[in-house]
């Protein structure tokens, strides 16, 4: 009588199944981790939005006027709005002067 022996381990069909499940399984993750990125950035866009909506209105409240949208030094209005926005320190290194001083 033959005996065989059987060996312990995964035969290759075995080890390529297993494979591709976690293939399948890692293509099914791939969409729903862009979804959960894009989700973020959009919040993170909306935040930032709020909150120079919420530096505006503080601004206003403050000096009664909003910020000018270029002033005669070329300072767009976002540099007035950055000690609302809890930006203070960009604020006192920013120069006010004009161009050539």
């Amino acid at each position: 009588m033959v005996h065989f022996k059987r060996r312990s381990g995964f035969t290759l069909i075995e080890l390529l199944v297993v494979i591709a499940i976690i293939a399948i399984l890692i293509a099914l993750l791939v969409p729903a981790v862009q979804k959960v990125r894009a989700a973020a950035a959009r919040t993170q866009c909306v935040n930032n939005l709020k909150q120079i909506a919420t530096a505006a209105h503080n601004y206003h409240s403050g000096n009664k006027k909003l910020p000018a949208g270029m002033d005669t030094n070329h300072v767009g209005s976002l540099a007035y709005l950055m000690p609302f926005m809890d930006q203070q320190q960009i604020f006192d290194n920013f120069k006010f002067e004009p161009p050539g001083r």
